[in-house]
């Protein structure tokens, strides 16, 4: 496939067409060997992500008119947590990370994605994007979703036990693909471990199987 029939297509997925092309270029163009590519990725990758932490954070406020600030803030660390962001960039078809299958590497790609658009069309178009990705995902939350880390933080908390301690053991496998892992311990009685494809996500099984 051309790279131009890519980005078109690319274009049609994410219901944007870019007036400055070198943007999206930019976007999609993490493992480029030129640090000047690298670099703007990166900004784009920075750039994006407070984007969609604002805009997101906007949207739920419209929303949900009566929700609190823990109600607000569970709901929003849902929305732009990396598996979340993983999830959509598959959708779109952002190709040239999602061959990897690695979390991070999508994530990365799709807050590029963002910061290209917001660059290209401000504020307005990159509101549009978020929206229509996010909004399925938005109305599908009947309630604030409440991970295995804060169940388990609540519960000892309730009991007046210590609070967990996670310790990060490190990564092995490649970089585009590697594999995190954590003890998590209680008062150095209980210990578990965990493993994933990034930190929160082994944290995360680690405290389900202390659950």
């Amino acid at each position: 496939m051309s790279k131009v029939f890519h980005h078109k297509n690319l274009e049609i997925n994410i219901g944007y067409k870019f007036r400055d092309r070198n943007l999206l270029l930019d976007a999609i163009k993490k493992n480029n060997k030129n640090d000047q590519s690298k670099n703007s990725f990166e900004r784009l990758e920075f750039l994006g992500d407070r984007v969609l932490s604002l805009i997101v954070s906007d949207f739920l406020l419209e929303r949900f008119p009566s929700a609190n600030e823990g109600e607000l803030s569970r709901r929003l660390v849902g929305l732009i947590r990396r598996e979340t962001l993983a999830t959509i960039a598959k959708n779109i078809v952002l190709v040239s990370i999602s061959e990897k299958k690695n979390v991070n590497a999508l994530a990365d790609g799709l807050e590029a994605l963002i910061g290209a658009i917001f660059c290209d069309g401000g504020i307005k178009h990159a509101k549009q994007f978020i929206v229509k990705f996010w909004s399925k995902i938005i109305d599908e939350q009947y309630s604030p979703p409440v991970d295995a880390k804060s169940k388990l933080q609540e519960i000892l908390q309730a009991k007046g036990k210590p609070l967990p301690v996670y310790h990060n053991l490190g990564h092995k496998g490649p970089d585009h693909m590697p594999t995190f892992s954590v003890k998590l311990e209680i008062s150095e009685e209980k210990i578990v471990f965990g493993k994933g494809e990034t930190k929160r996500i082994a944290e995360q099984e680690a405290a389900k199987i202390m659950l």
